[in-house]
C-alpha cells in the first residue's frame, strides 16, 4: 500500500523536513491528515483512497510561507510529511479565510485535546495581523466568537 500511495500521490518526499532549498514542501493536511491522525474518525475509509488525499501545494492550500515547517512530521506507515492536528486545523482556517469565508467546523468535530485547541489559537492569533486583511481577521474574529474562543 506505501508505494500505491505514494505513487498516487506523487509528493515531493524529503524525510529530514529541510525546506530550505525551495521553501516549500508538499504535504498532507486538512482533513486526510486529521483522518491519519486518529482527530477524525474516516481512518479506513481515508486509506482506501490515497486519490484524494488533500495534499498541500497540489489540491489544497500550501501555507509554508507562513507557517514554515510548524507542525509537520514524516509519517512512518506512509513516509510522506504530514500536518499535526493543529498545523491541519491551521491549514483549514487559512484556506477559509483566504477565500473570504469563515471556516465551515468547529473544533468540536475533532477529537483535539485542549492544548491542542489552545495552541491553534495562539498561531492563527500570531500570524493574523501579517497575512490577513481586515475582512479577513473579522471573519476568523467572528467564527471563534461563534464557537465561543473569543
Amino acid at each position: 500500500m506505501q508505494t500505491a500511495i505514494n505513487n498516487n500521490l506523487n509528493l515531493n518526499i524529503n524525510t529530514e523536513l529541510n525546506i530550505a532549498k525551495s521553501g516549500i514542501i508538499n504535504y498532507i493536511t486538512g482533513k486526510t491528515a486529521l483522518n491519519l491522525n486518529g482527530a477524525d474518525w474516516h481512518y479506513t475509509e481515508t486509506m482506501k483512497h490515497p486519490e484524494n488525499f488533500t495534499i498541500a501545494g497540489i489540491n489544497y492550500i500550501n501555507t509554508s510561507n507562513i507557517l514554515n515547517n510548524f507542525g509537520l512530521y514524516i509519517r512512518s506507515d506512509v513516509k510522506v510529511p504530514c500536518a499535526s492536528n493543529e498545523r491541519a486545523i491551521i491549514d483549514m482556517i487559512i484556506n477559509s479565510i483566504l477565500k473570504l469565508k469563515k471556516p465551515y467546523f468547529s473544533f468540536d468535530d475533532f477529537l483535539l485535546n485542549k492544548k491542542e485547541i489552545i495552541n491553534i489559537i495562539k498561531k492563527i492569533s500570531d500570524i493574523k495581523d501579517d497575512h490577513f486583511t481586515d475582512i479577513q481577521k473579522n471573519l476568523l474574529d467572528e467564527w471563534l466568537k461563534i464557537y465561543g474562543y473569543k
